[in-house]
C-alpha cells in the first residue's frame, strides 16, 4: 500500500513486517477449520483487497480534501445503500421471479430483526465509515489496515467467550500474529526515534529530516 510520504504527507506507512504478520494471522484465523477452501474464502480475500483499496482511495481523498470527512462518508454510505437495495431486488427476482418486498415488511414487524438491521446499518456501517475517514486524517491506510486486521481476532474471541465456539491451535496462533503485527507497528516508531537519537549523539552525524 502507498504511504502518505508518497502522497506528500508526513504520515508513515506500516512496516512490511507488520503487514506480513497481519496477513498471516488473518489467514490462519480464517482457514483454521478443517473445511476445504471454498468460493467463500476467495470472496473473503477479494473483500479484504477491496477494503484495502478503499482505504488507499480514502487516504488520498482526505489528503486532498481534509475537511470533507462528512461529505465523503455520505457519498460512501449512499453508494452502499444503493448497492444493497439493488442486491435485494436482484436476489428477490432470482428467487421468486418478481420483486418481492415482503421481506421488508417482515423485518419491520419483528423487533429483533429490525433492531439488528438498525445496529448493522447505523453502528457497524455508518458510524464505522465516518470514524475510519476521521482516522485517515491521522494515520496512513496501511496502518489502519493493520489495526483493522484485529477484527477477525476479536470476532473469534467473542464467539468463543459468548457462544462457546472452539478455537483451534492454528486460530489461536493466528490471533497472536495479529497482536504481534499491531505491536511491531507501534514499536517501529520507538525504534526509529531511538535510532535517530543515537545518530544525533555521534559527532559529525545528524538525524535525517522527515522526507529525506
Amino acid at each position: 500500500m502507498p504511504s502518505y510520504r508518497e502522497l506528500g504527507d508526513e504520515k508513515k506507512s506500516a512496516p512490511i513486517l507488520s503487514i506480513l504478520l497481519a496477513v498471516s494471522g488473518v489467514g490462519l484465523l480464517e482457514l483454521s477449520s478443517n473445511a476445504a477452501p471454498s468460493i467463500g474464502d476467495l470472496l473473503g480475500l477479494l473483500q479484504a483487497v477491496a477494503f484495502a483499496a478503499g482505504f488507499v482511495a480514502n487516504e488520498r481523498a482526505m489528503a486532498k480534501y481534509p475537511s470533507a470527512v462528512m461529505p465523503l462518508s455520505a457519498a460512501q454510505l449512499t453508494t452502499v445503500g444503493g448497492l444493497a437495495g439493488l442486491w435485494y431486488l436482484v436476489d428477490s427476482l432470482m428467487l421468486y421471479g418478481s420483486f418481492d418486498l415482503s421481506g421488508i415488511t417482515i423485518a419491520a414487524s419483528d423487533p429483533l430483526i429490525f433492531g439488528s438491521l438498525l445496529y448493522t446499518g447505523l453502528i457497524t456501517t455508518a458510524a464505522a465509515v465516518v470514524l475510519e475517514n476521521f482516522a485517515l486524517k491521522k494515520v496512513s491506510a496501511s496502518e489502519l489496515s493493520v489495526l483493522l486486521s484485529t477484527e477477525p481476532f476479536f470476532a473469534a474471541a467473542f464467539s468463543a467467550f459468548f457462544l462457546d465456539e472452539s478455537l483451534t491451535t492454528k486460530g489461536i496462533f493466528g490471533g497472536f500474529l495479529i497482536i504481534a503485527a499491531c505491536l511491531s507497528n507501534q514499536f517501529s516508531d520507538v525504534l526509529t526515534s531511538k535510532r535517530q537519537w543515537l545518530i544525533g549523539m555521534v559527532p559529525g552525524m545528524k538525524p535525517k529530516a522527515k522526507g529525506d
